[in-house]
Parts: C-alpha cells; sequence; structure tokens
C-alpha cells in the first residue's frame, strides 16, 4: 500500500507531462499532411487561404480543402518559424516543405469556451513572396 502512496504522484506527473498542447497537435498534424487531425481544433468555420483560393468554410469543408494540398503536396517537413501564445489568442508560422515547393503556413487559434479553436489558416507559396523570405 505504501507503495502505491509513493507511485501514485509519478504517475500523474507522467500524464501531464504527455499531454499536448493544440498547438502542438497542429503542428503535428501539418507536419504529417493529416487534415483530419485538424478537425477537432476547427470553430465552427475557418477562413481558409490555400495560395490562390480563399474563402470563410465550415469545418467539413475546410478539411476536404486543406486534405486536397496536403495530397497535392505531401510534407518532407514543417519547421514554426515564429510563436505567439496567448490566453485568448495565438498563432504561429512556419515553412512547409513538401516534394512539389515550399509554403509559408500560418495558424490563428482564438479561444472559444476555454478551448483553442482555428480561425485561420494561410498557405502561401513561399517562391512567391518577396524574396522568397517572410
Amino acid at each position: 500500500m505504501k507503495l502505491l502512496y509513493f507511485l501514485l504522484p509519478f504517475a500523474m506527473l507522467s500524464c501531464v507531462a504527455f499531454a499536448q498542447s493544440p498547438e502542438t497537435d497542429i503542428e503535428q498534424a501539418i507536419a504529417t499532411g493529416n487534415a483530419e487531425k485538424l478537425l477537432p481544433y476547427f470553430g465552427t468555420t475557418v477562413d481558409l487561404r490555400i495560395l490562390d483560393v480563399e474563402n470563410v468554410y465550415g469545418n467539413s469543408q475546410a478539411q476536404v480543402l486543406l486534405n486536397n494540398f496536403f495530397v497535392s503536396n505531401p510534407p518532407t517537413s514543417f519547421v514554426v518559424a515564429h510563436r505567439k501564445v496567448r490566453t485568448d489568442n495565438s498563432f504561429f508560422i512556419g515553412t512547409y516543405t513538401s516534394q512539389t515547393g515550399t509554403f509559408r503556413v500560418s495558424i490563428f487559434l482564438k479561444t472559444e469556451n476555454n478551448q483553442s479553436r482555428i480561425s485561420q489558416i494561410l498557405i502561401q507559396n513561399s517562391a512567391a513572396l518577396e524574396g522568397g523570405k517572410f
């Protein structure tokens, strides 16, 4: 019984240590090109811009469009360059490298009912950006 009292705090700490933030889950979903894993983090609508196509979509349609992008541009890496996490809103910007090119991905999140929700995703062709830098 004493062993149980001794091990219980370590078990609880290990659970907390392995819990990931929404931002981490979203980054991993982009890095693996998995639009399905993004769906739980969408709000009811998502302002989505993929290259030259921009609109506000329902979460299911946004998932389909992102999946189409990932299928057309399979990821080789995703590296976050800038990040700002706040209690009411957050964002991160990174470089998505695929077999077809390099893209700048910007994700904006808002806190709704104590949960981070993706409000906007921008995917831009890095070559089209000024000097290829951002």
